[in-house]
């Protein structure tokens, strides 16, 4: 059994712009795709018990953009070999606690 159909010119242009605006989504999902699938990650609670900040400036630098992150329902990831560049680049000093042990820390920025 065959059905057959006429479209419209205006029918055909709103079924282009509903594919377009398909596409567009999926690649602004791609995006906050990790990179790489074999890439490990940290979780927000490690990233901020590692770097000695709290989570609003953990929120203020994924503002800004100054680390890369990955957001999953509501929890956010970001990739362990750029927080290491990150520690290891000039903007990270190690600061003394208690006890005489040292723990990094990003300077404000």
């Amino acid at each position: 059994m065959m059905i057959e159909f006429e479209i419209t010119e205006e029918e055909t242009m709103n079924l282009y712009g509903q594919v377009c605006l398909l596409e567009l989504r999926i690649r602004q999902v791609e995006e906050k795709l990790p990179r790489r699938l074999d890439e490990k990650y940290m979780d927000n609670q490690d990233f901020i018990f590692l770097l000695n900040i709290d989570k609003s400036r953990s929120r203020e630098w994924r503002r800004l953009k100054l680390v890369p992150f990955s957001a999953i329902r509501g929890k956010f990831y970001y990739p362990i070999r750029e927080v290491d560049q990150l520690l290891s680049k000039s903007i990270i000093r190690k600061s003394a606690l208690k006890g005489g042990k040292k723990k990094r820390a990003l300077l404000r920025l």
